[in-house]
């Protein structure tokens, strides 16, 4: 016969794939699953042009290559109407209006178009609206003057068939003041607050214009025409000051200048100059001109904006081109019009465009824009040369954006910028590519000390001599207007002064810094912009955007989170710097940081629901501002040891609002996830489709969402971030069950949330005791490979075990285990030979592994042997081998007749557990057969005493023999209770066997005694007979005490087969008189890999002779039986 036995275990899949993180599994998937990651991936890397490493290297070699031509990083800015006005009517006055894509501009421009309302609104116009008249407004970007610059661009792009024109006709006519004649920055109504209801110069110039260029008939509108008119001449200042103001309102500074001022001036005159040269009677001529004659400088040839002014010479380039048009226009010529057109033409810049002024150097797209406007209407524009127009254009360039135009020119490099590029550059390690002394420079250039108060600016370049743009910028003037706007940024904030410090610190230069510059002071002032009036409970103990003095009431509108993040990361840092110790410290306190006041504020302002928890700005509801938001919060309570927030609604506010589609979104979720180690569950192919879907070829950017609607370069410092950040995780395959002796093929591909290329220095190796440490072949496509061999050691099975590890050079990135099952087969062959007493066995074995077959090294085979059902010995086989197999002999004689089972097993150096490897039968049969036995036996009783005698003998054919082998017990019962076993005395006649028992109780009691006899015969004991005796006690005098009872006996026994076994065979011996308490323990039998110690139940011991059991009984050591 031929048995094989195949080894294996858990043999389901074929391949193995699994996806490790640093941290662990990634995801609990089953094959499918897994496979259709792969695939997924599989298919994302094979649709992308270049990796996500590639990508990010791309966009550092840009911005090398950008800073090397061009000295700066450019700076992405928000477009706008306004400055798309701005830069279209410049090009158009140049001649350069078809070099650009002008459908494209009509596009954008109608964007913001909405068709119900015959309306257009933009971000400019919602900051309009969040206005707080007086004291926080910015002009000339009221609704009114968004739909003016929209309407005009269309006009100078011929597309004002693209809206309804009647509608935007009254639309104007609605923001007309009925009874102060001006034009507000709205429609008109009784109810708006009353800083909205002032007329302005320069909402009622873009008014009138536009009504113009729209096809009013102001010969239908002669009242209003002549109310404009009168409410022009109002603003005419007859003082020592004269010229004109931008409104009536002495307390409300509509344009941000000192009035009056030439800006002012050119929108009351030309306000007039639209309706006819004869409007200009409405004002007194004469005083103005002399205003200009005050204004004018004759030897340098230049006008000045106003007679009282910030700066000597502020915005004198921009005032004297106004002045050369409002000269033509009131026909002043007391001036040398030469020397003035010279003074414009030639401070234009290197760049090719103009700064406001000779002093104060800014070059904002509004001061081209004016200066050109004034030479366009005077004519003057054509004394300039080709050449200055193709620069004037390059430079109009500097302001385009993807859709539109922007106020600031890209060269004006924000700190918000540099940050993100230093930090960027410093996560992979390439700081020594920047010219860090100018990064230095330009960060240092941005610092403004005020009485030995520190100002820290968000934009470089800038002339500290007069900090801040003329056309007040979205990008840095929204603080304070969050009742419209969610993107809240300031031109000077704690955010910008701890971007400077850190930037400093990577490029390490915030030694030099703080050798110039006392961080003491530095740091008390932003403990002193901490806000702790208890009179505003919902921002009571965060920080303002700066420390800004000014009452509580305007301090309460520049409150936010963002803000208290930002101070307290400065406060770190500075203290870290310092060497001040935690902030938390009494150090801090004393300086005045209420760290309890922080908080509460952010305490009282969480909203938890059962299942989530937030924090709620309350100026927005944008999922991306609300996990920004979350992560601030967590970053601040922890950093005062005030974090006891529910972290499982964090993880499922984070789950439950992560969003794919928009870099924001997965950068804060990921900070977060980081931050408190949820290990949210990441889709990686969504996140490396995300960074394929927003990267722009031509702009080397980012989107920030897949709708490709907004580049932002924020994007690039946080997917660097989280590229050297993010756990790397292992998509692996590999066999799930190898032969031994053969070979694994590990396939490994590195992933994180953006990178799949990991760069030249980045290794993989299998880690294993087993198979040892082995580095992974670099095959291509980011994929590493290695055949692995599998040893037939021992070791090796059933499970081979190790460790994927990623280096990065020497440095070990990360470790996830890996493991596979090991099979191989064994396969037996045996004969077998029976006699009438004996029986032979020979199993021939081999291990199938494979590279072919082996012997057994190691292993042994043993025979458990089972006569009649019950275990009674083991037997080791004698082994030998040949080339291939191992060779296991048993031989076997029975001493005693029975029916013999034999279960024969390996011990296999692969398995823990004896293998059955085979089972066999003998049946040694007695040629005679079990004689009958018959027994007689008497009783004799006293009053304490009994004595049975029991006669036992054979029935033979050949006549009556003794019952050799045979013992006889009896069990006594006093009361029903059990009490002892006592062994009967045994004599051996010629024909019989005769068994005494003699007994006298101590106690009294009713006594039952049953008597039963081991017969070698039999497998178990033979009730014989019993017997009783009624012990009374013969004296019932009261006088003498009764006998006490004995103590409670033990429960009644057995006699175990061992026993019984060994009773059985003595032989010819008297056992007189000892009684063997059993009780009910019971021999157990071993594991059968333990018989070799406990021969008890093996037939050997059966050999063992009465007299040595005798022995045994009188030392006491029958213990051991039971």
């Amino acid at each position: 016969m031929k048995l094989k036995v195949k080894k294996k275990y858990l043999v389901y899949f074929t391949i193995a794939v699994l996806i490790f993180s640093a941290g662990g599994v990634l995801n609990n998937t089953s094959k499918s699953d897994s496979n259709l990651l792969q695939e997924r991936f599989d298919d994302l890397l094979v649709s992308s042009d270049s990796s996500n490493l590639e990508i990010l290297e791309a966009i550092f070699d840009a911005k090398n290559a950008e800073y090397t031509t061009n000295g700066y990083y450019s700076q992405i800015y928000s477009d706008s109407l306004q400055a798309t006005y701005y830069a279209l009517y410049v090009l158009n006055a140049i001649g350069k209006l078809g070099d650009i894509d002008q459908q494209a501009v009509i596009d954008y421009i109608m964007t913001f178009y909405n068709s119900s309302t015959s309306i257009f609104s933009d971000e400019n116009s919602k900051r309009y609206f969040a206005s707080k008249i007086p004291g926080r407004y910015f002009p000339l970007s009221t609704l009114l003057e968004i739909n003016c610059y929209a309407a005009l661009s269309l006009n100078i792009l011929n597309s004002l068939d693209s809206i309804d024109i009647s509608e935007m006709i009254d639309f104007i006519w609605d923001c007309y003041h009925p009874v102060l004649y001006g034009f507000i920055g709205q429609p008109y109504h009784g109810s708006l607050d009353e800083g909205f209801k002032v007329p302005t110069a320069d909402n009622t110039y873009y008014a009138v214009i536009t009504l113009d260029t729209l096809g009013v008939d102001w010969n239908f509108y002669s009242q209003e025409r002549s109310d404009i008119s009168t409410y022009v001449d109002g603003l005419q200042s007859l003082s020592s000051s004269s010229g004109f103001y931008n409104d009536e309102e002495g307390i409300f500074d509509s344009l941000m200048e000192l009035e009056p001022n030439q800006f002012s001036s050119y929108y009351c005159i030309k306000t007039l100059e639209t309706f006819g040269s004869s409007y200009m009677n409405f004002i007194d001529i004469s005083k103005f001109h002399e205003h200009l004659t005050a204004l004018y400088h004759a030897e340098e040839g230049y006008f000045d904006l106003s007679n009282s002014i910030w700066v000597a010479n502020y915005s004198n380039i921009v005032a004297t081109a106004m002045s050369l048009e409002l000269s033509d226009i009131t026909s002043f010529t007391t001036f040398t019009r030469n020397d003035v057109l010279s003074f414009i033409f030639d401070n234009r810049n290197y760049r090719g465009g103009w700064e406001a002024s000779t002093i104060v150097k800014y070059h904002e797209l509004i001061d081209t824009f004016q200066i050109v406007r004034s030479l366009s209407n005077t004519g003057d524009i054509a004394h300039m040369s080709l050449i200055d127009k193709n620069e004037i254009g390059q430079f109009i360039a500097l302001f385009s954006q993807e859709h539109g135009y922007s106020l600031l020119s890209e060269d004006y490099t924000s700190v918000e910028l540099l940050y993100s590029l230093v930090s960027s550059y410093d996560y992979f390690g390439r700081i020594g590519e920047l010219d860090v002394q100018e990064v230095y420079d330009l960060l240092v250039g941005t610092v403004v000390e005020y009485g030995g108060i520190y100002d820290f600016f968000d934009c470089t370049g800038m002339d500290l001599s007069k900090v801040g743009f003329r056309s007040k910028p979205f990008d840095y003037y929204t603080a304070g207007h969050h009742e419209f706007v969610e993107d809240i940024n300031s031109i000077s904030s704690h955010e910008n002064l701890f971007k400077m410090l850190d930037s400093l610190k990577k490029i390490s230069k915030l030694n030099d810094f703080a050798s110039s510059y006392d961080l003491n002071i530095v740091l008390q002032d932003v403990i002193d912009s901490q806000f702790l009036d208890p009179s505003y409970l919902d921002n009571f103990g965060a920080f303002l955007v700066k420390n800004i003095m000014s009452s509580p009431e305007w301090k309460n509108d520049l409150v936010y989170l963002k803000y208290s993040y930002y101070a307290t990361r400065t406060m770190k840092a500075i203290s870290a710097h310092l060497g001040l110790g935690n902030i938390t410290s009494s150090y801090f306190t004393n300086l005045g940081f209420d760290k309890n006041a922080l908080g509460t504020y952010i305490a009282r302002n969480i909203i938890e629901t059962p299942t989530e928890l937030y924090f709620d700005a309350k100026y927005s509801n944008s999922e991306e501002h609300n996990l920004e938001n979350l992560y601030y919060t967590i970053y601040i309570l922890n950093t005062i040891d005030q974090f006891s927030l529910n972290v499982s609604k964090i993880n499922n506010f984070v789950t439950n609002h992560l969003n794919y589609s928009n870099a924001e979104n997965l950068y804060y979720a990921f900070k977060i996830s980081e931050f408190l180690d949820l290990n949210v569950n990441f889709d990686v192919v969504q996140t490396h489709s995300l960074v394929q879907s927003i990267y722009s070829v031509i702009y080397d950017e980012f989107y920030l969402t897949t709708d490709k609607k907004k580049l932002e370069q924020d994007v690039f410092f946080w997917f660097c971030e989280i590229a050297k950040t993010d756990q790397i995780r292992l998509i692996a395959t590999y066999n799930n069950t190898v032969g031994l002796g053969g070979a694994n093929l590990f396939t490994v591909k590195l992933v994180n949330l953006i990178l799949s290329d990991f760069g030249q220095y980045t290794m993989v190796k299998l880690e294993s005791t087993q198979l040892g440490n082995i580095l992974l072949d670099q095959i291509g496509n980011n994929t590493y490979q290695k055949i692995v061999n599998v040893s037939a050691s021992p070791s090796n099975y059933p499970t081979v075990q190790g460790k994927l590890c990623v280096y990065d050079g020497a440095i070990k990135k990360a470790s996830n285990s890996f493991s596979f099952t090991t099979e191989f087969d064994s396969e037996f062959t045996n004969t077998t030979i029976k006699a009438e007493s004996r029986i032979q066995v020979t199993i021939n074995g081999s291990h199938v592994f494979v590279y072919g077959s082996e012997p057994i090294s190691g292993g042994s085979m043993y025979a458990d042997i089972y006569r009649n059902d019950t275990y009674v010995d083991f037997i080791d086989l004698i082994t030998s081998y040949n080339s291939h197999s191992s060779i296991f002999a048993f031989d076997y004689s029975p001493l005693y007749f029975g029916f013999y089972s034999f279960e024969f097993y390996l011990n296999d150096p692969y398995f823990a557990t004896p293998q059955s490897v085979y089972n066999d039968t003998f049946d040694y049969e007695d040629p005679n057969p079990a004689p009958d036995i018959e027994f007689s036996y008497t009783v004799n009783k006293t009053e304490s005493q009994i004595q049975v005698s029991v006669i036992g003998y054979y029935v033979l054919p050949s006549g009556n023999e003794p019952v050799f082998g045979g013992l006889m017990y009896a069990e006594a019962f006093r009361d029903g209770i059990y009490m002892s076993t006592t062994f009967l005395s045994t004599y051996h006649g010629s024909n019989s066997s005769t068994f005494t028992f003699d007994s006298s109780p101590i106690y009294l009691g009713n006594y039952s005694f049953d008597f039963y006899i081991n017969d070698p015969y039999q497998n178990s004991p033979q009730f014989i007979c019993n017997a009783t005796l009624e012990y009374r006690d013969p004296n019932q005098n009261p006088v003498n005490p009764p006998i006490p009872p004995d103590p409670t006996p033990p429960p009644p026994g057995e006699i175990n087969g061992p026993i019984l076994a060994v009773i059985g065979l003595a032989s010819s011996v008297t056992v007189v008189g000892v009684t063997v308490n059993i009780g009910n323990r019971v021999k157990k039998r071993r594991s059968r890999r333990g018989k070799r110690n406990n021969l008890a139940n093996n037939e050997q011991d059966q050999r063992r002779t009465a007299h040595n059991v005798n022995e045994d009984i009188e030392q006491g050591s029958f213990e051991k039986w039971s």
